[in-house]
């Protein structure tokens, strides 16, 4: 068989690799590195050869160092390959990530420190001659969730058996994603161009040859925390079930293309193209976690049973003694550590003692004159303070046995999002007939909440803005809360954008 040289194109389509970069804001950067989907045990990429994708698996192997600042990530992929088609490749390459903080925004730039890749298909050999990459993200870190968004370009120029053609490889993308307690989702999009231009060897006579193409390609990963309630089935026993922590990792991979249509090595056939499109998805394992199960008496046939068993569970209220009380108002410090609870809130450190033993510390000053340092909850007000998002009801009060209206936890969770400023600038009204009762430092809260699904208001059109909340109620609420971040989040930044590209 005479020599058949064929392309390859690399959509290699960056391997997602947290890099969680902890800063004082909570805010983490997301490194993209080389291209595809994995989880514990397997690595997928798609390859385009002849003018068909093809698949290779493999392994990866992956190491991270950090020094003066700067964050060394070292990726060796081994046994790619797709046996069928003959297809193997060996590739290492290293990522150097260096980080400058604005406030609670991390700007990150990676440039390519070092890359070797061979490629064999069939007969054919390709060679890695020059790999230029540039990318810069974003991440804004808000109390709660941390935001990113980033830009790449990158083209890889391959010697195609020994100088006989040159295959280049242009990509160019952008991602957005999130980071948060229940979950974090990134989603890239990515456009490429493929350009070949050389020589071709068949059946011993040599042709000129020259063709171009374009791939475009979706990514998501996707980390998810959920609840499940666990029934048991035997009646005689002391709890009739509980809730289920389950944290799960999923990678998509979804391609399209646009190609000559080739035959007996790069000779195009004909001025039809070869178009199509796929998709590749890996998931992790499921980690598993049982929560403590909430034997309150007054709880039972509530209609916010599920949404308080999930809290006392999550250790965000108190699960001892045999009564909740879902009738009782919310105060404030049980919504403050409640929130600190579901969230994953890093609670401030205390102030460091002197090296000095002989002289003792002077004790620690409360930042509030209504809680004192010793109290069990001051480290969850002290960080909501700080956070900004519960001011306190006067100078250095917190208050926390103050009933908390539905105004004010609205307003508390919008903040803990970070985004209070998609409310409009101008001048607006609600669609809720109490509008004209909505405090005014409230309004864009309550705004925002109704257009991302947080704020429902009752059926009959009112908001209620001015009304206490019952324990019951603020459960329902920080439990619908929970679900924004595990579901309609994941939506906006993965199916959204996956689905309507």
């Amino acid at each position: 068989m005479g020599l058949r040289i064929r392309l390859l194109t690399v959509l290699l389509v960056c391997l997602f690799s947290f890099l969680i970069l902890q800063t004082p804001a909570g805010a983490f950067q997301a490194t993209q590195l080389e291209w595809g989907i994995a989880n514990e045990e397997e690595y997928r990429e798609m390859l385009f050869i002849t003018g068909e994708p093809i698949l290779i698996t493999g392994k990866i192997k992956e190491t991270t160092t950090e020094r003066n600042g700067a964050v060394t990530h070292r990726v060796t992929f081994t046994n790619l390959e797709n046996q069928e088609k003959k297809v193997k490749v060996s590739r290492s390459l290293t990522f150097v990530t260096t980080t400058e903080n604005r406030e609670q925004q991390v700007i990150s730039v990676t440039r390519l420190a070092s890359y070797s890749e061979n490629i064999t298909v069939d007969r054919d050999k390709y060679s890695l001659a020059d790999y230029q990459f540039s990318h810069s993200a974003i991440t804004d870190g808000q109390p709660v969730v941390s935001y990113n968004s980033g830009n790449w370009n990158a083209r890889k120029t391959y010697n195609l058996n020994k100088n006989a053609a040159k295959v280049t490889v242009e990509t160019w993308g952008s991602s957005v994603g999130y980071n948060h307690a229940w979950g974090s989702t990134e989603t890239q999009r990515i456009d490429g161009t493929i350009s070949f231009d050389g020589k071709v060897t068949v059946d011993k006579a040599v042709y000129d040859s020259r063709w171009a193409g374009t791939f475009q390609v979706n990514l998501s990963f996707n980390r998810g925390r959920n609840l499940s309630y666990q029934e048991n089935e035997p009646s005689q026993i002391s709890f009739a079930g509980g809730y289920l922590e389950t944290e799960q990792d999923t990678s998509t991979l979804q391609y399209n293309y646009n190609l000559p249509r080739l035959d007996r090595g790069l000779v195009v056939v004909g001025s039809r193209r070869n178009q199509g499109s796929g998709a590749q998805q890996l998931s992790t394992i499921p980690r598993h976690k049982r929560l403590p199960v909430a034997f309150q008496r007054d709880i039972q046939g509530h209609w916010a049973e599920a949404d308080i068993m999930k809290l006392v569970g999550l250790g965000a209220f108190p699960g001892s003694g045999e009564y909740f009380g879902p009738r009782l108002p919310a105060l404030r410090g049980d919504f403050a550590r409640a929130l600190v609870t579901v969230t994953g809130f890093k609670l401030p450190e205390p102030p460091p003692k002197p090296r000095n033993t002989r002289t003792p510390p002077p004790p620690e000053v409360s930042i509030f004159a209504d809680v004192p340092v010793e109290d069990p909850s001051y480290r969850h007000y002290q960080a909501v303070a700080q956070a900004g998002l519960m001011q306190g009801t006067g100078p250095a009060l917190f208050d926390p046995d103050q009933p908390l209206t539905r105004a004010q936890a609205i307003t508390i969770i919008i903040r803990a999002l970070g985004l209070e400023g998609m409310a409009p600038v101008v001048s607006y009204k609600t669609t809720y007939l109490d509008d004209a009762d909505i405090p005014r430092w409230a309004r864009d809260a309550v705004y925002v909440g109704s257009q991302i699904g947080l704020v429902k208001g009752d059926d009959y059109g009112y908001v209620l803005p001015n009304q206490v909340m019952s324990r019951a109620e603020a459960a329902a609420f920080l439990n619908r809360f929970i679900r924004y971040l595990q579901t309609e989040m994941k939506a906006e930044y993965r199916e959204r954008i996956l689905n309507y590209r």
